[in-house]
């Protein structure tokens, strides 16, 4: 990920990540999603009902894939150094959070659709 470089942001997301994929009983759906489901990066990969590929479908917010939206990237390891500066990091991996699944609300949903008819008035 570009610009991650705190250490105990590192770890808290790949635990929340560990949690997701490995210890709640998301794993098999997640599982069987993604073999269904190439990503592209595209929102419209998990929410095709709001969301679009293709730039001119106007019912829909235009998503688009990773691809169209950045080109290849070279990483250039910015600090060379060892992260490692102290013992106590171990405690932080200790303890493995619990699952903060969160469903999008429904007006979340009810907004973004609001905004796509605003955007289209006559379609």
């Amino acid at each position: 990920m570009y610009h991650f470089e705190s250490v105990l942001r590192r770890i808290e997301v790949g635990k929340t990540l560990y949690v997701l994929l490995f210890y709640s009983n998301l794993h098999d759906s997640i599982y069987t999603f993604s073999l269904k489901h190439p990503h592209t990066g595209s929102r419209s990969d998990y929410n095709s009902d709001i969301f679009t590929k293709n730039r001119n479908h106007s019912k829909k917010l235009y998503s688009p894939t990773l691809n169209m939206s950045w080109g290849d990237r070279v990483h250039l390891f910015l600090r060379k150094d060892e992260w490692f500066e102290d013992a106590s990091i171990f405690s932080l991996l200790e303890s493995i959070p619990a699952s903060s699944v969160k469903k999008i609300p429904l007006q979340h949903h009810l907004k973004v659709q609001s905004a796509i008819k605003a955007a289209n008035p006559f379609s």
